[in-house]
């Protein structure tokens, strides 16, 4: 039994690595700072784990880590082409520094063997096909030229440290577990959602671009044989399958599967990104042993099989027998509900505040205050901003500091926020991604249904209403709300959430039982059960939203939501459940 350190094991191909490991009967530590990682990929064997949520660019934070370890499998990164080419300087901190970071632990650590995640990224559009690893690299993106760094950064700790290293050169990974609704996934797993959900897949140029797709357990073999195989060492290694497809026969392909017939949308091709990928693959059969056990064709069918059991669109009914058959007007939150734009927004505002009252020297440890901020950020989501703000402000003072005005903290906050999330707005602007990557799935589906039964449709929220009305307007699903969004105000007391439906209660006959509310945070939906409406719960797990966020779940239940769901793919069996035979006018 030996001791696997697996860095990024929360994500996509990580999560598969670490199953395997964990069948096998190894000792396995997962390291992880959860940026593209879900730690739902590691719910089946979190018990016969360790999960370290730590970042791999800051190396005190990983070094004790890799103690005891024999052997480490370095997958952390942020594994997108068109991302570090917006952004080179974080791509570069992430791949090739936090890579320089592990390998340092390791060498420290005096770790057996370290197995690289390289890419077949380095091949840039060497015209020489098929691919062998004695052709010299030409990296096109910044992220192609971190993940070849990082293979002579590899093979220098071998020649003079004497660590043990194998460099692999995946290319074009797929299968299960891969998050479609993520910037950076590849391409397999959003065609395949595409199909799911009835959308129109995307295809970046004329779609002759070939790829050799490779199946995700063809990769979890082919690394853990590079962990032992003397052969291996010092090495950089082709991991595929040695054929490819063209992304217009992967297209007939699941028509093929799916049993209807698709016309993608073709839009301009990507900066960085290459031609076309074919792995010669001699030297992975001759060093590993290695042989594709998953052809491409089998692994599409098995990704297929997958999105369709997973669950993503599994609704809860809470109290059966509930109808909104009444139904005149239906209220949604926006962030969490209906956009994805602000997600990680907990991420920006809960570190501000704990470092806000931590600077106040209370004597109060860093996880009791990150408890309290947690609590009453949490009481007050739905709220408008400036609440949240209100109560830091009265913590400041209950401390016997000097709180600056409620405005100021959201001013703060906002001006964090805007940096993390700027680049998402301005792909919308932009045009470079489609309005539904920032929309929870499923969004437009029951917005179109409720239109369709003649429904007035109204939108809350808790963000300023400027930017809701222009996040609205990005996502393009304004036109729903006919002009009925409304925000928070700097006047915040003449306008909520609550005041909004005591409007619209006051002027429907029938008062409550005329509307529906929906929404991801406990405020909205006390509202709505106040009024005697019909509450969906919208338990979204940003950015994600595939499965149900428990957290989010127990919250809206305590305040009375008749549905659970954890996005809105599931709005034909949603609607037919708040319409139960109820003809749309």
């Amino acid at each position: 039994m030996a001791t696997y350190l697996v860095t990024g094991g929360a994500g996509f191909i990580g999560s598969h690595v670490v199953h395997e490991l964990v069948r096998r009967g190894e000792v396995v530590r997962v390291l992880d700072n959860l940026s593209t990682g879900r730690i739902a990929n590691l719910a089946e064997v979190s018990a016969r784990i360790t999960f370290l949520e730590a970042d791999i660019c800051g190396m005190g934070m990983i070094s004790p880590h890799f103690k005891d370890a024999h052997y480490v499998i370095h997958l952390a990164a942020l594994p997108s082409v068109a991302r570090s080419v917006d952004d080179p300087l974080t791509a570069n901190a992430v791949n090739l520094t936090g890579t320089l970071n592990v390998l340092l632990a390791a060498r420290d650590a005096g770790v057996k063997r370290l197995v690289l995640a390289a890419s077949a990224a380095a091949y840039g559009d060497n015209p020489t096909m098929p691919r062998v690893e004695t052709l010299t690299p030409d990296p096109l993106s910044p992220y192609a030229l971190a993940k070849v760094a990082g293979e002579y950064y590899c093979q220098i700790f071998t020649r003079i440290y004497g660590l043990e290293t194998v460099a692999l050169r995946y290319f074009n990974i797929f299968g299960p577990r891969q998050n479609p609704d993520s910037p950076y996934s590849g391409v397999l797993s959003k065609f395949v959602a595409a199909y799911q959900r009835g959308d129109t897949p995307v295809i970046f140029g004329d779609g002759q671009q070939s790829r050799d797709f490779t199946y995700v357990d063809n990769v979890v073999d082919a690394t853990l044989r590079a962990c032992t195989a003397p052969a291996a060492v010092g090495k950089v290694i082709n991991v595929g399958v040695g054929r490819s497809y063209t992304l217009n026969q992967t297209i007939a392909l699941l028509d093929s599967i799916f049993g209807r017939e698709v016309r993608p949308q073709h839009a301009p091709p990507r900066k960085g990104d290459a031609l076309h990928s074919l792995a010669d693959i001699s030297l992975a059969r001759q060093a590993l042993g290695y042989e594709p056990r998953v052809s491409f064709e089998e692994g599409l069918r098995r990704t297929v099989d997958w999105f369709r059991t997973a669950q993503m669109n599994e609704m809860e009914i809470i109290r059966n027998g509930v109808s909104a058959c009444e139904a005149k007007v239906a209220l949604f939150d926006f962030d969490g509900t209906l956009s994805l734009i602000r997600a990680g927004w907990v991420d920006v505002m809960v570190p501000m505040m704990v470092e806000i009252l931590a600077e106040l020297k209370t004597g109060e440890e860093e996880e009791d205050l990150r408890a309290l901020v947690d609590d009453f950020v949490a009481r007050l989501t739905g709220e408008q901003t400036i609440y949240q703000m209100i109560e830091l402000a009265h913590q400041v003072e209950k401390r016997g500091g000097e709180s600056r005005p409620p405005l100021e903290y959201k001013r703060m906050y906002h001006d964090r926020l805007m940096r993390k999330i700027e680049y998402r707005r301005e792909e919308l602007r932009q045009g470079k991604v489609s309005p539904d990557r920032y929309l929870v799935p499923g969004a437009r589906g029951i917005l179109e249904s409720l239109k369709a039964r003649g429904l007035k449709l109204y939108c809350a929220s808790g963000t300023d209403e400027t930017y809701t009305l222009e996040e609205a307007r990005l996502l393009e699903i304004d036109p729903y709300f006919d002009g009925r969004i409304y925000g928070a105000r700097d006047d915040y007391k003449s306008f909520s959430k609550e005041i909004l439906i005591r409007q619209m209660v006051s002027s429907m006959e029938g008062g409550g039982k005329g509307l529906i509310g929906f929404g991801d945070g406990y405020v909205e939906i006390r509202n709505v059960k106040d009024a005697g409406g019909v509450a969906v719960g919208v338990a979204t797990d940003e950015p994600e939203c595939r499965l149900v966020n428990q957290w989010k779940r127990e919250r809206l239940l305590k305040v009375g939501a008749d549905f659970i769901v954890p996005n809105f793919l599931c709005w034909p069996e949603l609607s037919e459940a708040l319409f139960p035979n109820c003809r749309v006018p």
